[in-house]
């Protein structure tokens, strides 16, 4: 099939995070656990930042945290979905609203740059990484979560036992985010993968639990208008087959990078006093 037919339709995606920000804090699970397990690798960096921008912050749920390992630094959560920054907590750091493949942010701005589980939805699935390489600082830090491309195998099969339409979207492997990342000038690239799965009572409660936090297919290749009964039956029927004890499990593989930007050996990489920058310096124009 065409590689374009899994290329992210921008306004889907939005409207699916917009209609699922009211909640997402609570229904966001796996977002919640990933992130605990990002900011333990972001730790072993001993890192010591100035700026801190987490990428595709969504309602903001790690900047507390963010701000809590450093509490000196100035935090930044951005996202492109305003309805998500409407939930996020304002006393907590600093939003901005915008594009994580044009950031809005000045070059060698930022010492830390976080992303949880967004990557996937960048239409140009390397513009991330220039972006993140021209706004860190030298010596800079990038950890990233994001998924692998066995996420969602069980619906993936059994999608593809009823039709040949796009349905699930298709996520990098690690050594094609590795290669991106060696592509993009960063060094000392450290990726892993982990495994995680989800477990319901059925299929259908799956395929909601998506939706509620709004990783709904945004494919440019989906199915346009709404889609029959018949051919939903037809999957839940596949699904039914992988229920084991009354409990349909959701897979997903989780690729977890860390890399640092370009080195300077005149760039000072830590800081003794105490860091306040405002949020005006760092955007561009």
């Amino acid at each position: 099939m065409d590689k374009d037919q899994y290329m992210i339709h921008r306004r889907s995606l939005l409207r699916g995070y917009a209609r699922s920000a009211k909640g997402y804090e609570k229904e966001a699970v796996l977002q919640s656990a990933v992130r605990g397990q990002l900011q333990e690798r972001i730790c072993f960096a001993h890192l010591v930042p100035e700026v801190v921008l987490d990428l595709g912050c969504g309602v903001g749920s790690a900047i507390a945290d963010l701000k809590g390992l450093y509490p000196d630094a100035l935090v930044v959560g951005l996202d492109l979905c305003p309805e998500m920054l409407q939930q996020a907590n304002r006393d907590q750091g600093e939003f901005l609203c915008g594009d994580f493949e044009q950031l809005p942010l000045q070059e060698n701005s930022v010492d830390l740059v976080c992303a949880n589980l967004s990557l996937h939805c960048a239409v140009d699935v390397e513009a991330p990484f220039a972006e993140v390489q021209r706004v860190l600082k030298p010596n800079g830090l990038f950890s990233f979560a994001t998924f692998g491309p066995d996420s969602l195998r069980e619906l993936r099969k059994a999608w593809s036992e009823v039709d040949s339409g796009v349905h699930i979207h298709r996520f990098l492997d690690m050594h094609d985010l590795g290669d991106a990342l060696i592509r993009h000038g960063f060094s000392e690239p450290v990726l892993d993968v982990d495994q995680f799965q989800l477990s319901y009572k059925t299929p259908l409660l799956a395929m909601q639990d998506l939706k509620r936090i709004g990783e709904s297919n945004s494919c440019q290749g989906r199915r346009r208008g709404l889609m029959g009964k018949e051919t939903l039956n037809q999957v839940l029927k596949v699904c039914e087959e992988q229920v084991v004890q009354e409990e349909f499990l959701s897979s997903f593989e989780l690729v977890f990078g860390q890399a640092w930007g370009r080195s300077d050996i005149n760039q000072t990489k830590y800081m003794d006093k105490e860091i306040h920058i405002p949020l005006s310096q760092l955007k561009r124009g």
